[in-house]
């Protein structure tokens, strides 16, 4: 009989499942090179090397010298046979800490159950489900010939009692004890049965290896076979975080020294002196030296008024110039702004996006993989969220008064540093723990839609979730 079975290592620093498939005789687990299934060297003190090897389908286990296996009792074993249900810790020789509890299982859950068979449980106190000739519902498969449980109502809800178990039952995943709590929509296997329970009846997989005696059951087949998934390649969004430049304003021109004064000295000096020279006669000279003069006058008029002229001028087209390229660039911003906030929506999609690729099963569904830069990376929700493409300019350690064309650069950067209704994103990869307070029905929304994020992006094969 091919029998697949499922190794799990759970310790401070590590959980893992590893699937055996049913025609594998030989594998090792461990950090070193060669290793089928690795292991991280950085999370241990000292090498880790397991062999397991299997002869006419029983499984065996050795390991490296620095380590022993240890079954809670005084031994210390280098090599040790392996059963259905065995759980043994693995343990250094040198300092007996605990590296890690390995679990060996046949592994009955292939994940293609279909609980199409309703079995009703309205008018029994209590039902036994096993391979006892009187139970209620009579398991007859190989691995079912030693399993025997009991539900027993109380109230809302069930009590299990295990009469006898070779295999192991399991609630919800984990082994489960005598007197346990059944509630409805828990799942319950023995052996290689599941079930389900929910609304007094059991719902469970048509089969053809069990009866049911006394009690009513309907058969809801679904005819539509779960469509078989195909995970696309993912097209990675890359986020753009290079700086945007912003030049800063040219220099002020330097306004002109128009000393009215000093510039029209020196014509009434020789004004002065074209009359001192009329007063002692010398009519020709004074001509020449009044025109002179007032060429003089005119002339330091007129240099005063261009020069004016030209600063006021410059000074313009200086404030022009300056505020056309603050418009532009003001554009510029903006789309980069749009372009980040369109990737960020890529990158991290909305809620209502997830729940229809789940509804239409998507083949974009577990996108991501452990090397992804986004890889448990959370979306929260909506708000303001700090640009990564930021505004690159010299900030100015002293300002001109009357110069407003310094201020704009960083008026630009602060009407654009955030990004507004962007996807709040939590990166689990960087925190142990994440805890949510505030009102119970706000805390219970921001959980589904962690959950959801978390389930809809990360493949199963990656991330667990118990």
């Amino acid at each position: 009989m091919d029998t697949r079975y499922k190794v799990t290592l759970s310790g401070k620093n590590i959980y893992r499942e590893i699937e055996v498939p049913v025609d594998l005789q030989e594998f090792h687990i461990g950090t070193a090179f060669g290793c089928e299934f690795r292991l991280y060297r950085e999370d241990f003190f000292e090498p880790i090397e397991l062999f397991f090897s299997k002869e006419e389908d029983a499984w065996s286990i050795r390991c490296s010298d620095n380590l022993y296996f240890s079954f809670g009792d005084v031994r210390k074993l280098m090599f040790t046979e392996l059963k259905h249900g065995d759980s043994l810790q693995l343990k250094y020789r040198e300092s007996e800490g605990t590296v890690f509890r390995i679990e060996f299982a046949i592994d009955f859950n292939d994940g293609s159950r279909k609980y199409e068979r309703i079995i009703s449980l309205d008018n029994a106190g209590e039902v036994l489900i096993g391979s006892a000739v009187n139970a209620g519902i009579k398991l007859n498969s190989d691995y079912a010939a030693n399993e025997n449980i009991i539900l027993v109502r109380e109230g809302e809800h069930y009590v299990l009692s295990i009469s006898e178990s070779q295999y192991g039952v399991y609630h919800d995943g984990k082994p489960a004890t005598n007197g346990e709590i059944i509630n409805d929509g828990d799942f319950l296997s023995v052996a290689d049965f599941f079930f389900y329970v929910k609304d007094n009846c059991i719902y469970s997989e048509i089969r053809a290896d069990y009866t049911i005696n006394g009690l009513a059951y309907q058969d809801m087949p679904n005819p539509n076979d779960y469509p078989r998934f195909s995970r696309n390649s993912r097209i990675k969004t890359k986020l753009d975080d290079s700086k945007i430049e912003v030049l800063d304003p040219p220099s002020k021109p330097e306004k002109p020294k128009n000393n009215i004064f000093m510039r029209l000295l020196p014509s009434l000096g020789m004004l002065m002196a074209a009359g001192l020279m009329a007063a002692m006669g010398g009519s020709k000279m004074i001509i020449f030296s009044g025109i002179s003069g007032i060429m003089a006058v005119v002339t330091s008029v007129l240099g005063v008024r261009e020069a004016n002229k030209e600063y006021k001028q410059k000074t313009e087209e200086r404030v022009e110039k300056y505020n056309t390229y603050i418009s532009k660039k003001r554009i510029e911003v903006a789309e980069s702004r749009e372009q980040e906030l369109q990737d960020l929506e890529e990158m991290y999609i909305s809620y209502g996006d997830e729940k229809e690729r789940f509804d239409t099963f998507s083949s974009n569904l577990f996108d991501r993989m452990p090397e992804d830069e986004d890889y448990l990376c959370v979306r929260l929700g909506y708000g303001d969220r700090e640009a990564l493409r930021q505004l690159d300019y010299k900030k100015q350690e002293r300002l001109e008064i009357e110069d407003n064309l310094q201020e704009m650069p960083r008026k630009l950067y602060e009407e654009f540093k955030y990004i507004s209704s962007a996807p709040i994103v939590c990166d689990f990869k960087l925190v142990n723990a994440v805890g949510v307070i505030g009102e119970e029905t706000y805390r219970f929304e921001i959980l589904k839609t962690m959950v959801m994020d978390l389930v809809a992006r990360q493949h199963f094969s990656n991330l667990k979730a118990v």
